[in-house]
């Protein structure tokens, strides 16, 4: 349990437009929306050695600001054939305004962790693959953090990381991780269409996303950390 877990409260501002052509053949909708959350609620995520993977807590003031389009046409309407299509698009932008005091202890248990990941770096170790959400300003709850890289350097063959303050070194230090993107995508939607012959009906519905970020854990523990003397690389 979290004693000090308060209520969130939200204040959502948003504009719609809805368009209706050719006696209803086409309607169109269009909406801009603006939502700030103080003390939002939300997962946090721990280390599992803790004995659980989550709790609830209040992050600070989050800004949810998007727009949402949706498009329906009537194309065609006759006695045995009917076709009508379908499609909407949404985008959301979430931004951290301003974080707890909780989440900032919270930030500072996962430097402390990713401190000691530096001074005791084993490529062998699981453990040192995994990546922890942190919460930052101007960032969104769903970031994802690593450390920069501007690949390798054809001269040496090493690595060539960025750190937060902007350094160019070989070193990799998982305490310099900064956010490098987001599993949010950056739009996403679906589209159709309904279609009638007589009494013999199809519909269809296609969803789509695009612009999302994923970590590859895969990757890491298999390819890049691959023990390839005592285990399979995939």
């Amino acid at each position: 349990g979290n004693p000090d877990l308060k209520s969130e409260k939200t204040n959502t501002f948003d504009v719609s437009v809805d368009v209706s052509l050719l006696q209803d053949g086409i309607n169109f909708t269009a909406t801009y929306y603006n939502k700030e959350t103080i003390d939002m609620i939300n997962d946090v995520t721990v280390p599992s050695s803790s004995g659980f993977m989550t709790y609830k807590d209040n992050i600070g003031k989050i800004r949810n600001r998007g727009v949402e389009l949706s498009l329906y046409a009537n194309v065609l309407n006759r006695e045995d054939w009917f076709l009508a299509v379908h499609a909407n698009f949404a985008k959301n932008k979430e931004v951290l305004l301003k974080i707890a005091d909780s989440m900032k202890r919270y930030n500072d248990r996962v430097n402390e962790k990713y401190e000691n990941y530096d001074s005791g770096f084993n490529s062998s170790n699981p453990e040192y693959a995994e990546v922890y959400t942190k919460y930052e300003e101007g960032g969104s709850t769903t970031a994802l953090y690593g450390m920069k890289s501007l690949g390798i350097d054809p001269a040496n063959g090493k690595e060539v990381f960025v750190d937060r303050a902007g350094n160019v070194t070989y070193n990799y230090e998982a305490s310099q991780q900064t956010i490098i993107g987001d599993i949010q995508p950056k739009g996403q939607g679906s589209f159709g269409f309904n279609l009638r012959w007589k009494n013999l009906t199809l519909s269809s519905v296609f969803q789509y996303e695009f612009g999302a970020d994923r970590y590859n854990e895969t990757l890491v523990n298999y390819v890049e950390n691959a023990d390839i003397e005592y285990s399979n690389v995939d």
